[in-house]
């Protein structure tokens, strides 16, 4: 059988098979769990794609500078690989699961199904079922950054397994050196409160960089998100709601 044809056999099967939200494996047992349909700049394990192919169970996925990989997986559920990316996805008792290494990862889901995104640090998840848009950024400074633009995403410390609930159209930015989790809303805990006759710190301390900062998408950065997982430009929407609106500092609940 000539190899164009061949390959177009195996193309049709596996679409139909993702489309069903069913498995299948290749020669040697190694089992199919996505199909990136849309690459530049990407490779697969250490195989450079030439725009599109099949994603095996705990494959490393890595793009260069300028480059991006869309993905897609059985019932609904979408990944967007931004540049600098290193990222292995698999599949964890039944659940899919993206270790993120470095980089920037963004993950729709349609309905029950999800993606869960891992760290060293952290798991980030979909808080409920039905549509969801979200974004996970491991920065070169090992700091998180995490953003709900569709829906709320609980954040768990993996350590200690507390959690923290970000809510749509919320982004989150958490420093590498920061422990536990910060309070739900209005539920920060009197001992952590500053002493009304506390002097402030001379003006020429610089202040340290919080924790944890809880700010609010822009109208702009929620669309650049978006965008990202229907095959736009992904590069830039890690950075794109960074300026977004008004939020706070807070401190971790230990």
């Amino acid at each position: 059988m000539r190899r164009p044809l061949r390959k177009l056999i195996i193309s049709t099967m596996l679409a139909i098979q993702l489309a069903a939200g069913g498995g299948i494996a290749l020669p040697g047992g190694a089992p199919v769990i996505g199909q990136v349909i849309a690459s530049s700049k990407t490779s697969v394990g250490d195989v450079p794609l030439p725009g599109d192919g099949t994603l095996l169970d705990s494959d490393w996925v890595r793009t260069g500078k300028g480059g991006r990989a869309l993905v897609d997986f059985p019932e609904n559920v979408r990944a967007a690989i931004s540049e600098e990316t290193k990222v292995r996805f698999r599949s964890a008792g039944g659940r899919l699961v993206a270790d993120l290494s470095s980089g920037t990862v963004i993950a729709q889901k349609q309905t029950q199904a999800a993606l869960r995104v891992e760290t060293t640090k952290y798991a980030l998840e979909p808080k409920a079922s039905g549509r969801a848009v979200y974004l996970v950024a491991l920065l070169p400074d090992r700091s998180t950054m995490v953003a709900a633009t569709l829906g709320n995403v609980v954040i768990t410390e993996r350590a200690s397994g507390l959690h923290y609930e970000l809510r749509e159209g919320s982004y989150a930015s958490i420093a590498a050196s920061a422990v536990g989790v910060p309070a739900a809303p209005g539920q920060e805990k009197e001992e952590s409160k500053p002493a009304p006759e506390e002097p402030a710190p001379p003006a020429t301390t610089p202040p340290p960089k919080p924790p944890w900062h809880i700010g609010t998408m822009s109208p702009g950065a929620s669309v650049a998100v978006v965008a990202a997982v229907v095959g736009g430009a992904v590069a830039g929407a890690a950075a794109a709601f960074a300026g977004g609106g008004g939020g706070g500092s807070v401190s971790p609940t230990q």
